[in-house]
């Protein structure tokens, strides 16, 4: 059984309206705190924890990765699709022309120097 369509937005902050990601499919967030440099942060660790179990649930037939907010989230999630041997995410961007999210492929070969 395929499943529904996922929106992973990786860092939500309040000043965004993701009302939009919805037409690409369920949206979920990854997280709304910021990755902490104190070290042993238990925040980092349920970030961690998170991040792990998106990118095993992620099909990258199917869903979409939305970056918002820290860039960092958003690293640590694509180098966890990557490390899964993901190697092209589909990615949501705002375009601010056509004031809506456009589709597009990030091919994390490219990005990351990997095979």
């Amino acid at each position: 059984m395929k499943k529904d369509p996922t929106v992973i937005i990786t860092n939500a902050t309040s000043r965004s309206d993701y009302s939009g990601a919805k037409a690409f499919g369920e949206t979920r967030v990854l997280s709304d705190k910021l990755y902490s440099f104190i070290p042993e942060s238990p925040a980092n660790a349920v970030l961690q924890r998170d991040i792990a179990a998106a990118a095993a649930a992620f099909d990258p037939e199917t869903d979409h990765v939305l970056p918002s907010g820290s860039s960092i989230s958003t690293a640590l999630f694509l180098l966890a699709l990557f490390a899964r041997g993901i190697r092209t995410v589909r990615v949501l961007m705002w375009s601010g022309n056509d004031q809506s999210y456009q589709s597009g492929v990030l091919d994390l070969s490219v990005a990351l120097g990997g095979e």
